[in-house]
């Protein structure tokens, strides 16, 4: 990236970033067991406003320091019993990750679908330090085109409307997802072309660029790649203590349909090239999500090696979220098996 070649390293770009997932330094530990991680017994409770509690797409929003009275905001969208109509961004938060709440004043959800539009979807939140805001993109998705489109809050409960930022054919900017790295924004998307959920090749990861969110670059392609499997939503965390981004994969295997992801883990020093994993991140579970890991979003914590995923899974046609912990070195010992 840009950033790298003025001499300016990684570390130092990120470490004034707010919203760092540290804590603290990196804590002394002891040598890493090869441990994967579990899937949770029971889901979150995530209040929906359409009363069903089903819920999707988490993206999650970490402060060190609270703001606006909350630790950790939350973008999801409802989605109960897979039905597309119901799939509108909306926002909840919390101050320990496990018991979610809608803040007082908030009105979800915070967007609705456009006169002959498919649905809304894919739903993710960024914190801008340069305005103090909190960013939602999602996508507007059509039978042939898609709008990526933007709100924004400097208080978290009132929520305007930026507008479409652009449209691309078929659906090319799939899992749209968000951070800064000095004066320039990022965006990274999944082109899955014209086939999109049933494409039989795989998709491919693509990045642009922004000096204000809102006006981007033509994209570029990064080498994200998962092995017999095709990329369909993805989720990508700048790691400052580890001087990487670290990206959540949903991907099905090729041939196969985005009603089959499981979850992969992928990691990079620039957001351009990455490096992944044969083993499967996080695979169905036993009850609640036991036919489908989805979109999801890794934080981490280096004063305690503690990785912190929050995944939407399915159950049947019952969609809900998750939230799984494991101490992050023994998780990569053991996808390094």
């Amino acid at each position: 990236m840009a950033q790298r070649s003025r001499g300016v390293s990684f570390f130092q770009l990120f470490c004034v970033y707010p919203l760092v997932l540290a804590l603290g330094g990196c804590a002394a530990s002891n040598p890493p067991r090869p441990i994967p991680l579990a899937n949770a017994k029971t889901p979150l409770i995530t209040p929906t406003y359409d009363g069903s509690g089903q819920s999707v797409e988490p993206d999650v929003a970490f402060f060190a320091s609270a703001w606006r009275g909350y630790q950790y905001w939350m973008a999801y969208s409802p989605y109960p019993n897979g039905n597309a109509r119901d799939e509108n961004p909306s926002i909840l938060a919390s101050n320990d990750g496990l018991n979610w709440s809608i803040p007082s004043g908030v009105s979800n959800p915070l967007a609705l679908p456009s006169a002959g539009d498919l649905e809304l979807a894919d739903a993710s939140i960024f914190y801008d330090s340069s305005s103090d805001q909190l960013w939602v993109y999602y996508l507007d998705v059509f039978a042939s085109s898609m709008n990526l489109l933007r709100l924004s809050s400097s208080d978290g409960v009132i929520w305007n409307n930026d507008g479409v930022l652009f449209t691309t054919p078929g659906q090319e900017i799939l899992s749209p997802t968000v951070t800064k790295v000095g004066d320039t924004y990022y965006l990274w998307t999944v082109n899955g072309g014209t086939a999109g959920c049933y494409t039989k090749t795989t998709a491919t990861v693509e990045y642009r660029t922004s000096t204000d969110g809102v006006n981007w670059s033509v994209p570029q392609a990064t080498d994200m790649a998962q092995n017999g499997y095709s990329i369909w939503h993805i989720n990508i965390t700048p790691i400052p203590s580890k001087q990487e981004y670290w990206a959540a994969i949903a991907a099905f295997p090729v041939g196969l349909n985005c009603a089959s992801t499981v979850l992969f883990f992928s990691r990079s020093p620039d957001g351009v090239h990455w490096t992944s994993y044969g083993r499967i991140a996080l695979d169905r579970g036993g009850t609640w999500d036991r036919d489908q890991i989805y979109r999801s979003v890794f934080l981490y914590d280096p004063s305690s090696d503690q990785l912190s995923v929050w995944y939407s899974a399915r159950g049947g046609e019952i969609w809900h979220i998750g939230l799984t912990q494991g101490n992050y070195s023994d998780f990569i010992a053991w996808l390094q098996q």
